[in-house]
């Protein structure tokens, strides 16, 4: 019986090292095959013009501008920079139901006996 545990030990043990070796390795190769050092992407600050703030002084910015200042906030969190520029914005298309929706429900048939 100690032969058996002994052996279940072991086997436990030498799973876990490879795991724990494999995750070194695949760490390793990460951080010298990755790109990021060499693209540090720095957030620039940019002051508002004074163009823009001219005319709405006491003004509340309008659903469009709050809608547009959302959509700028999400980008720049998700790319992680301010190099970009929105030009336009455009509603996405609805998309179609699901099948599920369009499918007609199955009838089942079944035979009537008759009663003779």
């Amino acid at each position: 019986m100690d032969q058996y545990l002994q052996i279940t030990i072991i086997g436990i043990v030498i799973v876990f090292l490879t795991l724990a070796i494999l995750y070194f390795v695949f760490n390793i190769l990460g951080r010298l095959l990755s790109r990021d050092d060499k693209k540090k992407i720095t957030p620039r600050v940019v002051a508002p013009s004074p163009s823009a703030d001219s005319g709405r002084v006491g003004e509340r910015p309008s659903q469009e501008a709050e809608t547009v200042a959302a959509i700028s906030a999400a980008i720049l969190a998700t790319i992680g920079h301010g190099n970009f520029q929105i030009k336009s914005l455009k509603p996405v298309p609805t998309v179609l139901p699901s099948a599920w929706k369009r499918r007609d429900p199955v009838v089942y048939w079944r035979l009537r006996r008759s009663k003779n």
